[in-house]
């Protein structure tokens, strides 16, 4: 998945977090997760929905993010340890 790969330095740029808080923060809270759920992210691409993710657990759960793309895994590992703290 080279061409993911490349398009993970550009992901955040294009599809940026602040243009797609809403959608994101409605679905999440739409689904309905329960404390201590088990949740799988598939794609995760660069991480952007772990943040709503945590917040609609309140850090009680798991949250796996899957991605083919080595290049998105790292983006979101990268954002995790920087910004969520939960690596």
């Amino acid at each position: 998945m080279k061409y993911y790969d490349i398009f993970s330095y550009l992901y955040d740029l294009l599809a940026p977090d602040w243009y797609y808080h809403k959608p994101r923060k409605f679905a999440i809270e739409k689904l309905d997760f329960k404390k201590n759920s088990n949740i799988i992210v598939l794609p995760c691409g660069t991480g952007q929905s772990f943040k709503y993710l945590k917040n609609q657990l309140k850090s009680n759960g798991l949250i796996i993010g899957i991605d083919y793309s080595e290049g998105m895994l790292t983006k979101a590992r990268k954002k995790l340890e920087k910004k969520v703290g939960i690596i």
